[in-house]
């Protein structure tokens, strides 16, 4: 009766390599197709992506139109500042876009994304709380604490 077991393993496991582009080792599948790669993996990518977007938007914006920036954000006196912090922002949006890209989510590339995220939470809360900067900060702070949870599930989970 095992060895009934055993065998129907065997050929589904077969089955299924033959079917999806798959390598069978040590009796498992394991998936070499993006698309079907275990769901840490695809999350992992999918938060490369959105990161990668809203970083390199939100990054350029006050290099582009620091007039459209400040109404939304609030009046800066030292430009210079804005500027070189939005240059900072999209590099590493790049780079989680360029990890995206060549599926490379290294442990590098992780803790950049949810350093930055947190990083930026904090001083987002810090400032809005204390009245220095808008408030329409604290909406971004809860977007970076939300982009680092969800680093941090999709990297932990099992």
């Amino acid at each position: 009766m095992l060895g009934c077991v055993f065998l129907q393993r065997a050929v589904a496991a077969e089955f299924i390599a033959i079917h999806t582009g798959a390598i069978v080792a040590n009796g498992s599948v394991v998936d070499c197709d993006d698309h079907r790669a275990r769901p840490e993996k695809l999350m992992l990518r999918k938060l490369a992506l959105i990161q990668g977007l809203f970083y390199l938007a939100t990054g350029i914006w006050p290099l582009l139109d620091i007039v459209s920036f400040q109404l939304v954000t609030g009046p800066k006196t030292d430009l210079w500042l804005v500027r070189t912090v939005g240059v900072l922002v999209a590099v590493v949006g790049g780079v989680l876009l360029l990890g995206y890209r060549n599926r490379r989510l290294t442990d590098e590339l992780i803790v950049l994304a949810m350093g930055s995220a947190l990083g930026l939470a904090a001083i987002d809360l810090f400032y809005s709380l204390a009245g220095q900067i808008s408030t329409v900060y604290l909406a971004d702070a809860a977007a970076e604490i939300g982009l680092a949870g969800l680093w941090a599930y999709a990297r932990l989970r099992p």
